[in-house]
């Protein structure tokens, strides 16, 4: 198995415009879009599928876990 993973939040960080611009804000949106998310690539596998995975990145911890993304969630109840 061949796997890649790719962190945006990670490359766009090194990209940060300067502050009070509209270019700064509009950077700054996408960066709350990615934070968090990594995706795992699979580029080889013997006998399975490839393609892409994403997955929620906790820093602090390096640790991966399922993605729960806000719009995916059922209705709540009351």
């Amino acid at each position: 198995m061949v796997l890649f993973i790719y962190r945006e939040e990670y490359y766009l960080a090194r990209k940060e415009p300067r502050p009070n611009t509209t270019e700064h804000q509009e950077w700054q949106d996408l960066m709350d879009k990615v934070n968090g998310v990594a995706e795992v690539i699979i580029g080889k596998q013997r006998h399975g599928p490839t393609g892409i995975v994403e997955l929620q990145f906790d820093a602090s911890l390096t640790k991966f876990q399922n993605l729960i993304r806000a719009d995916y969630l059922p209705e709540q109840f009351s």
